[in-house]
């Protein structure tokens, strides 16, 4: 199994959500269900994952989602991207 079920208290910690639309969206729920304070953005930069404990990202575009997932690990923060497993740290069912 490569990937293990795990559970994170995201209670008061900041997820960042990259991207706009329909899965973005359902990202950003989600976040906020778990009492996640959750940072919208377009445009990654390194800077707006700082202090994040996870990132979603959503953009639609392969080379946007590449990016920003790049952009959050440089900042060591975990990223799953929307429908792509193969940019992800983290997936989702």
């Amino acid at each position: 199994m490569r990937h293990l079920p795990l559970f994170f208290d995201l209670a008061g910690r900041t997820v960042v959500v990259v991207g706009q639309g329909p899965a973005a969206d359902r990202r950003a729920a989600l976040a906020e269900s778990a009492a996640a304070v959750v940072r919208r953005v377009d445009s990654p930069a390194a800077m707006v994952f700082r202090n994040a404990s996870a990132a979603f990202v959503a953009t639609g575009d392969r080379e946007r989602d590449a990016e920003a997932a790049a952009a959050a690990r440089a900042a060591g923060v975990p990223v799953n991207v929307a429908d792509r497993p193969a940019l992800s740290d983290f997936i989702m069912p």
